[in-house]
């Protein structure tokens, strides 16, 4: 007996309802170096980092939509990371200002979600969330990875997606060298140079994290 099965497209995901959402900030993942060919910039070398957000918004199943957002790690006055956390504290960076990239953990925004041409949420702008509205709380666990400092039982509780763009990044010949569970692993690649990413010290007290 024959067992057929028709070919489909891949799962289907419930994705988020877009527009105005409230949202709070559950993950930052220093997700390390990479590079990437496009037609239009050539090769690019980028430090990558990732915000993931719980939405107040639940789905069906009743666990909250989750939204998630990559930046490359610079606070150039026209990177994104630097436009959304300015957006969100509303209120620019002084020249020579130290940022905290961790300090947003655990805070409370507004997300502004449209979608791209292929159907899936996109994170458009991050601004403050509207006084007297109250603050969504995170369902899951707040989790914080870093490539220079890698927690190991962080990253066992990040998604195989996430841990995989680590494993791939430049910094992984270093960072596998703190774990003994995966030293030995790519034995052949090159160790990079260190990459130092931006202190961590704290921000001004009237923004909103």
């Amino acid at each position: 007996m024959t067992w057929n099965m028709k070919a489909d497209a891949g799962g289907t995901f419930e994705q988020p309802p877009t527009g105005p959402q409230p949202a709070v900030l559950t993950r930052i993942m220093d997700i390390g170096t990479h590079t990437d060919t496009s037609p239009v910039y050539g090769v690019q070398r980028k430090h990558q980092l990732v915000y993931m957000w719980e939405l107040a918004e639940l789905m069906t199943d009743g666990r909250p939509f989750t939204v998630q957002k990559f930046y490359t790690l610079s606070m150039n006055e026209k990177a994104n990371l630097r436009i959304d956390l300015e957006s969100w504290r509303g209120k620019a960076f002084e020249v020579g200002e130290e940022v905290a990239i961790d300090a947003a953990l655990g805070a409370a925004c507004m997300l502004n979600i449209t979608e791209t041409s292929s159907g899936k949420a996109k994170v458009a702008s991050v601004m403050k969330l509207p006084k007297g509205m109250a603050a969504p709380k995170p369902a899951g666990p707040l989790l914080l990875f870093r490539t220079d400092e890698p927690d190991w039982s962080v990253y066992e509780q990040l998604s195989e997606f996430h841990q995989r763009k680590i494993s791939e990044s430049e910094e992984w010949p270093r960072m596998k060298g703190h774990d003994p569970a995966i030293a030995g692993h790519d034995a052949g690649r090159q160790e990079p140079a260190r990459q130092t990413p931006p202190p961590l010290a704290d921000l001004d007290d009237d923004i909103p994290f």
